[in-house]
Formats: structure tokens, C-alpha cells, sequence
């Protein structure tokens, strides 16, 4: 980011040099280091997307369906079957 930095700041005295206005030298500098910074950011975002492995989902037990009508009971372990 220190290499935005200092393009702006040397885009701000070209504008300068050249005749612009402070304020408008100061925001062509500082548009020129959000631009290369913005640049940056989506540069890295893209090659994260691309090159990070993809997590593949752990598949869940299966259970046993509950006969039509029934509501599926939660069960925990120890649990009999008799009321």
C-alpha cells in the first residue's frame, strides 16, 4: 500500500506543477491511490476465489422416517422405547 501511497502523492505534484488547483491536485492524487488500492483489494479477492480449496459439506446420518402420520422424535441415547 506504501507503493499507492507514494503514486499519489507524485500524481499531486505532477497536478500541481502542471497548473491545478490545490484542492483539485489533492483529489486527483488521492483518486489515483483509491483506485491502485480498490485494484489491489479485488486483484486479491479474485485469486483467493480461485485458488483456495473448496470445503466439501460432511454429509449427515441418515434416519430412519417416521411412519406417515407420526412426528419424528428426537431420540438421545439410553432412551427405551416404552412410555
Amino acid at each position: 500500500m506504501s507503493g499507492a501511497d507514494a503514486l499519489a502523492t507524485t500524481r499531486t505534484s505532477s497536478l500541481l506543477s502542471s497548473g491545478s488547483t490545490a484542492v483539485a491536485a489533492q483529489s486527483g492524487g488521492l483518486r489515483l491511490g483509491f483506485l491502485l488500492a480498490s485494484g489491489v483489494a479485488l486483484t486479491a479477492s479474485l485469486v483467493a476465489a480461485i485458488a483456495l480449496p473448496r470445503r466439501t459439506p460432511i454429509p449427515s446420518p441418515r434416519r430412519k422416517p417416521s411412519p406417515p402420520g407420526q412426528a419424528p422424535r428426537n431420540r438421545t441415547p439410553g432412551d427405551s422405547d416404552a412410555y
